[in-house]
């Protein structure tokens, strides 16, 4: 055993001394190998850090395998008062609770939003969590009734926010205007139980960060809780939805469950609860098209590999005949595929890490910035190098060792012929793959094209907007309302200013809010969970949403005046189908009935691909929000008024976090999300085709040098150059015909998955499966141009003297 590894290890070493020398004399085998390889390398690297940063994140929990969510019936979430009756049944050997809010950090002009969590006076203690520096607050300081000021801070925060010093111990900041101490610093590695989004402030509910401390009808807090010895996630799932039950009974006032069942699960799955179907399945095509990037360069180098063994056909053969047998042979040729699979690492590696550190705007920043290359990354890194080589060399490697020297020297060029029908087979397969990828970015630019130019339902063009956000210690409700009002009639004398109005909402903006609904006094109907927003007088004509019917709030909608809402027709077609709306009365939670008094036009506000959904408006100044957005229609150019608009909102605002952007910049999140996903589609298409080119001009190439002499024969014998030129032309055109066939057979199979992303197209939509084969036939022409323009230089005569 001992000397046969000695002896590979001997053989190995020479291989690679050998194939390294090969390859530095044929460098562009080696640049084209490590560029191919390398983005698809590349792009799996960085797929493989954003699944690890988000499916496999495990939260900073002790008892990992006992701790699970626990939900009620009715909704996510219990309000504090269900939470605290939980806690007192004995269901859980211990039971916690967060809400995740945003607050303004400091003060003056140094005001930032920042993530908080709001969790239960124990959730530290209960979920085994320890700071790293200082300590964490625990029940007994942090009780709710205490209006307890103290905070614990992830490292991130206390390296940017607090210098990084020990001393940052004690040090008081400041949230929605009110005094905290940080008492503790959380470790490096913490992970939220909340996943990559995670806050980075950590306060203790109380009146002062959970308003709704003393309603049942307004659940706010997710609960974790730890099972007990023996207890499965039936058991307690079970006695969960009896406690629910019995709390109906004794508090009629709550949101009811209406007999739903509740939930309790893992932990590590609160992160993906809510999260659209849709999403895990966009990952999944999003690899496995980065993968099927990588197999196209695979294949690329292979073909280039088989080329290669061609050309080497002689030498290989006497190498197996001078006893490095079939076994040396494929192991040198596995041994050269290696040395080009660790080029394109090489590559691609770097490649990846750049990738990871461009600025990316939006929601995508803060997957970003939690996207950290760990140990995990190594032997990823380390697999796909193997299988990459494996998928480079192993065909050209058997094929290699099966060379017969006799048959070599009788046979000469004539022996390339098996040879070169396996390489048309695999740049098929590559012309099949390509296709697919095309033509799915095809689909996804077409989508964004129809996006473009969508209607939304609202003006987003004319329109500037403003985002306030106000702290709960500044502004009571009675100040929001003032504020509010201050800021219309200033911002509405500004000159090229044609309309104002505030709310608490920005169409495609990002902020949904859902309560649940029912028809003042009916039974019948389930409670439902509408979208629900605060508005101000002329809101819908601001932004240029049609009244269909009654009236907009005005300025006797407010404060102590009966309840008035607006709500959309879908709403108004869905709880009201057979009489009208208007005059109809609605009541959202806990709130008073309200009467409809107005109907408006369908309009996006969520995403731009989803159907309409219900909503009901309610008057800003009956019901007032912390965010305020000030909504400006101008006459001119929305973006000459941004400054204008952020100076005149500093005056009358002061010292709170502002933000001003034209309309259609503050819509965007939605726009940019496809887009960049359509930039995805478009890089590994754009990759798919430049692979597909290198592919087939190898082919051509390899083909067009074998034939020269035919050439030079078939001129000699009276056929002109163009003859020969357009016979080049044609094969390269005959070499792309069966992958375009088996890439429209494999389109019409696998592009269907797209349907769920792709707004207003069909997946078979004609004009992307025509350009896709245009594109197609276009690269095999441009991939043939340079062989046919070779062999259409042979000179007969030379031709002629090498037969």
């Amino acid at each position: 055993m001992i000397t046969f590894l000695i002896t590979f290890l001997e053989g190995f070493q020479r291989d690679l001394r050998h194939a390294t020398r090969g390859l530095l004399r044929s460098p562009g085998l080696l640049i084209v190998s490590a560029l191919s390889l390398g983005l698809g390398i590349g792009l799996n690297a960085v797929l493989y850090m954003a699944i690890n940063t988000i499916y496999w994140h495990e939260p900073t929990v002790g008892a990992a395998g006992r701790v699970v969510a626990v939900e009620p019936g009715n909704a996510n979430q219990f309000s504090y008062l269900d939470y605290q009756d939980l806690q007192r049944t004995g269901i859980f050997d211990t039971a916690a609770g967060f809400r995740t809010s945003a607050m303004n950090l400091g003060s003056g002009t140094d005001i930032t939003r920042t993530g908080v969590m709001v969790v239960t006076a124990n959730f530290f203690d209960a979920l085994g969590i320890e700071a790293v520096l200082g300590r964490t607050f625990g029940a007994g300081e942090a009780a709710a009734e205490r209006e307890p000021r103290r905070a614990v801070v992830t490292t991130g925060f206390w390296r940017a926010r607090l210098g990084g010093s020990p001393g940052a111990i004690g040090r008081t900041i400041l949230l929605d205007g009110e005094p905290f101490e940080v008492v503790g610093i959380l470790p490096d590695d913490y992970r939220a139980v909340t996943g990559w989004m995670a806050p980075a402030v950590y306060v203790p509910v109380s009146r002062l960060t959970l308003s709704s401390l003393d309603s049942r009808g307004s659940p706010s807090l997710t609960v974790l809780a730890t099972l007990g010895a023996g207890t499965t996630d039936a058991q307690a799932r079970d006695a969960v939805t009896a406690f629910v039950a019995a709390l109906e009974r004794v508090h009629p006032d709550r949101l009811p469950a209406e007999g739903r069942t509740a939930s309790v699960y893992p932990v590590a799955q609160l992160q993906f609860r809510g999260t659209p179907a849709q999403f895990s399945f966009l990952v999944t095509v999003t690899w496995v098209t980065a993968g099927l990037v990588l197999f196209i360069a695979c294949v690329n180098v292979m073909g280039l590999l088989m080329a290669r063994a061609t050309d080497r056909r002689r030498e290989l053969a006497i190498r197996a005949a001078l006893g490095a047998g079939r076994a040396g042979v494929v192991r040198a040729m596995l041994v050269e595929s290696l040395l080009l699979v660790i080029a394109g690492a090489a590559v691609g590696l770097p490649l990846a890490w750049a990738l990871t550190a461009l600025p990316i705007a939006g929601s995508m920043g803060a997957l970003q910035d939690a996207m950290r290359p760990d140990v995990r990354l190594l032997p990823f890194a380390v697999a796909l190098i193997g299988l990459a080589t494996v998928a480079c060399g192993l065909v050209p490697a058997v094929r290699a060792s099966r060379a017969d020297l006799v048959a070599e020297v009788r046979q000469g060029g004539e022996s390339a012929t098996p040879r070169s029908r396996v390489r048309q087979a695999l740049v098929a397969a590559q012309v099949a793959m390509s296709f697919v990828l095309i033509v799915a970015a095809l689909l996804c630019v077409r989508s964004q094209a129809r996006i473009a130019g969508a209607d939304l339902g609202f003006d987003p063009d004319h329109g500037v907007v403003a985002r306030v956000s106000l702290d709960r210690r500044r502004f009571a409700e009675a100040d929001r309302v003032r504020l509010a009002e201050r800021l219309v009639d200033r911002i509405g004398a500004l000159p090229g200013v044609s309309s104002v109005a505030v709310a608490d909402v920005i169409p495609l903006g990002g902020n949904v809010l859902v309560r649940s609904f029912h028809p003042a006094g009916r039974t019948d109907i389930p409670g439902t969970r509408p979208n629900t927003y605060g508005v101000g007088p002329a809101y819908f004509r601001t932004l240029g949403i049609p009244l269909v019917r009654g009236r907009e709030f005005d300025e006797t909608d407010r404060a102590g005046a009966p309840a008035a809402a607006i709500v959309n027709e879908t709403f108004a077609r869905t709880y009201f189908p057979n009489r009208d709306a208007l005059g109809q009365r609605v009541q959202t939670e806990d709130d008073p009935e309200a009467e409809v008094v107005g109907i408006v036009r369908d309009h996006r506000i969520g995403t731009i691909g989803e159907a309409p959904a219900s909503v009901v408006f309610y008057a800003y100044a009956q019901k007032p929000s912390l965010d305020l957005n000030v909504h400006v229609r101008t006459a001119t150019s929305p973006d000459a008024l941004v400054a204008t608009v952020r100076h005149a909102v500093d005056e009358i605002a002061g010292p709170v976090p502002i933000g001003v952007q034209t309309l259609r910049a503050a819509t965007s999140l939605e726009f940019t999300m496809r887009a960049t996903g359509t930039a995805l589609m478009g890089v590994m298409g754009g990759v798919g085709l430049l692979l597909a080119l290198i592919g087939i001009y190898g082919v051509l190439a390899h083909a067009a040098a074998a034939r020269t002499t035919e050439a030079g024969i078939r001129m000699a014998l009276g056929a002109s150059s163009a003859d020969i030129h357009r016979e080049m032309l044609r094969r390269s055109l005959l070499t792309v015909a069966p992958g375009v066939a088996l890439g429209i057979l494999a389109a019409l199979a696998m592009l269907p998955a797209f349907a769920t992303f792709l707004a207003g197209i069909s997946p078979y939509d004609p004009a992307a499966l025509v350009a896709g084969i245009s594109l197609m036939v276009v690269v095999g022409l441009a991939a043939g141009y340079v062989p046919a323009r070779r062999l259409r230089r042979v000179d007969p005569m030379q031709a002629l003297r090498r037969t």
